[in-house]
């Protein structure tokens, strides 16, 4: 495992915040601690990945001195598209997001997103322009 650590200076060459980065023995990117110099204010971001690799998981925490979270995970398919993603606030779901291909190309040509409180979608349509 390695980390490195990022300062940041304001406008007077002075440091005002720092972040920390780890990375596990295989060099995927576990975790960022970032914190502000004067108030002390931390938060940190974790990374989860699957079996191959692909970024399954990511959970902020924007203040460690409280208990709040906003986690966002991803399911692939067989080919490593994103096929689905939800966002947590806590332990309540906010969002549930589905992603659609082109059958001949696989690129993506939509992602519809379902507001879980609510009921309502929104949808993105991709299109391709070729010259």
């Amino acid at each position: 495992d390695s980390c490195w650590r990022q300062v940041f200076m304001n406008e007077l060459g002075l440091p005002y915040r720092e972040q920390i980065h780890s990375k596990d023995r295989l060099g995927y990117l576990r975790s960022i601690e970032d914190r502000y110099l004067i108030s002390n204010r931390t938060s940190r971001i974790t990374f989860r990945y699957d079996e191959q690799g692909r970024l399954a998981e990511r959970i902020e925490q924007p203040d460690l001195q409280q208990p709040r979270t906003m986690r966002r995970s991803w399911v692939y398919d067989q080919a490593g598209n994103v096929i689905s993603g939800s966002l947590w606030h806590d332990d309540v779901q906010m969002d549930q997001d589905e992603y659609l291909y082109e059958e001949h190309s696989m690129l993506l040509k939509a992602r519809l997103t379902r507001n879980i409180a609510s009921g309502i979608i929104h949808v993105v349509r991709y299109t391709t322009e070729h010259y």
